[in-house]
Parts: structure tokens; sequence; C-alpha cells
């Protein structure tokens, strides 16, 4: 049985949710109800921390894409951080990649402007 730990914290004005484990068919409900759970106001950023992340399949895709909807319904831009190189290749082949800002670590996501949502 897969598994999956969310851990939300905040810096400033960055909502840092990280994951660790596999974010797939049995877990994405922990991504959306974290995500869905966040307080957001204009001014502040999401960052999903992807770096203890170690399967993806097409569900965690699309909560990730449902993560990134929620924060630009709050004018809030989302990037990732820490994405593995398996993530990094799902999202080049469904053509997502340019959707999902990335940074190597949490620390450059939060010292990098991140351009408000359109």
């Amino acid at each position: 049985m897969s598994g999956l730990r969310v851990t939300a914290r905040q810096l400033g004005d960055f909502h840092v949710v990280a994951l660790d484990g596999e974010l797939d068919l049995g877990t994405t409900t922990r991504l959306r109800d974290a995500v869905g759970g966040l307080v957001l106001r204009a001014g502040d950023h999401v960052v999903v921390d992807l770096t203890a992340v170690t399967f993806c399949d097409s569900t965690g895709v699309s909560a990730l894409i449902a993560a990134r909807r929620h924060a630009d319904a709050a004018g809030c831009p989302l990037v990732l951080a820490g994405t593995p190189p398996h993530i990094t290749r799902l999202l080049r082949v469904v053509g997502l990649l340019p959707v999902f800002p990335a940074h190597a670590t949490v620390e450059e996501a939060t010292r990098t402007p991140i351009p408000p949502v359109p």
C-alpha cells in the first residue's frame, strides 16, 4: 500500500506544502485537502515541495493541476520545488512543464520573486 505524508507550513507570504512518499490514486486526496485547506490571500504564494516524492502517476499530475487551479482562483502563484527527474519527465511528456515553474529547493523558491497570476 502506498503512502504519502503531507506537511504544510508558512514562511511569510509563502505556503509550503511538502510531500513525502507516493503521489497516486490512493493518496492524491491528501494533497488536494492540504492545498484546498490553505487560507490564501492576495500576495501569497504556494510552493509544493516534491523533493521526497518517490512516485507520481496521472492522478498525481491531476492533483497538482487541481492545486494550481485552487491557487490561481485566489490570485496566488504556485511553483514546484525539488522536483525529482521522474516527475519533471512526466510533466514534460504530458506538456505541463511550462505550467509549473520549478525551483531546485524550497529556499530558492521563497527567495525568487514569483510573478502574480494574470
